[in-house]
């Protein structure tokens, strides 16, 4: 199954780090959500959304939970 975050930074064109700085948080919080050792809460699930939307990107919220 894959990761939805590494799915949408990929839909973004962003790196970690970028990613990192459009959510306020640090490269390594990216890096945990996308190998699994921590889910994102919903409040960041809202920030990945938004960024989304800016860019035009359709994203389901069901997709960050399992």
């Amino acid at each position: 199954m894959s990761n939805p975050v590494v799915n949408l930074r990929y839909k973004l064109h962003m790196t970690q780090t970028g990613l990192a700085a459009a959510l306020g948080v640090s490269r390594q919080i990216v890096w945990r959500y996308e190998t699994g050792k921590s889910e994102p809460p919903v409040s960041m699930i809202k920030k990945l959304m938004a960024i989304a939307r800016e860019k035009g990107i359709k994203v389901n919220p069901n997709d960050f939970f399992k």
